[in-house]
């Protein structure tokens, strides 16, 4: 609309060959067109840097720099496209140069910088593997890493314990399929409830009574009860006449 209205003016005004004309309005088309374009351009990329940000606890400037500065060879590929442009006719080849020099400048000393820190940086298994290796200055020093005061109380999340009278009932070289079973039941329990029981710590506790055990949970104690080894349990099936002999369960 720009183009042809101006033509049609420069016409009409009359005093100007055509050719002036239509040098003078479509120079003044394509500038009018750069004009309204560039600050919408602007306005579209600050609104969509805003709008897709990420949340995080620095600046949206800081954010930015540190994006940039992170692909150096972006910065270094934007310098040549510019020296690029610099081959076409009538573009200002000074500023061109002085930007894509300063461009190619900061894209190679980012590189460089990159380069040296991944080259000093030692990897992290041979960084904890010496941290482990290299004698505390004191034992105050030692201990202000709280992981190893955590290494100090071993828990395991399941515990069981047990007298030595039912050592043979979980002791797989005596025939037990205690274990198997516990394999088992983690299985149908992660099928039905989906969650995973963590593996249950057995181990045999001189302190208890030869027929008990105890199922500690983080070394809490949860439950406690004692199996009587060769006996049998006797279920009353709702006719019994006379008394049966025995302990109460």
């Amino acid at each position: 609309i720009n183009f042809i209205g101006g033509i049609i003016i420069g016409m009409a005004q009359g005093g100007k060959s055509f050719n002036d004309v239509l040098n003078i309005y479509t120079i003044a088309t394509v500038g009018d067109g750069l004009v309204s374009q560039v600050p919408a351009l602007m306005i579209s990329t600050a609104t969509g840097m805003i709008v897709t940000r990420a949340a995080s606890n620095s600046t949206l400037g800081e954010d930015v720099t540190r994006q940039f500065a992170a692909q150096p060879e972006a910065i270094i590929l934007s310098g040549f496209m510019l020296l690029g442009l610099c081959l076409i006719p009538g573009m200002p080849v000074f500023q061109l140069v002085l930007v894509a020099a300063l461009l190619l400048w900061l894209g190679f000393t980012l590189l460089r910088k990159q380069k040296s820190l991944a080259a000093g940086e030692e990897p992290a298994p041979q960084r904890a593997g010496a941290a482990a290796g290299a004698p505390p200055q004191n034992e105050a020093g030692f201990y202000r890493d709280i992981d190893n005061i955590y290494n100090l109380l071993p828990l395991d999340a399941i515990e069981m314990e047990f007298g030595y009278s039912l050592i043979p009932l979980v002791d797989e070289r005596s025939g037990s399929s205690f274990i198997e079973r516990i394999v088992m039941f983690r299985k149908q329990f992660a099928l039905d409830m989906g969650l995973v029981v963590p593996a249950v710590r057995l181990r045999d506790n001189g302190t208890l009574n030869p027929n008990q055990y105890v199922i500690k949970i983080k070394g809490e104690e949860v439950a406690r009860g004692e199996i009587l080894m060769d006996y049998y349990l006797a279920l009353d099936p709702g006719n019994l006449t006379g008394e049966i002999d025995g302990i109460d369960t």
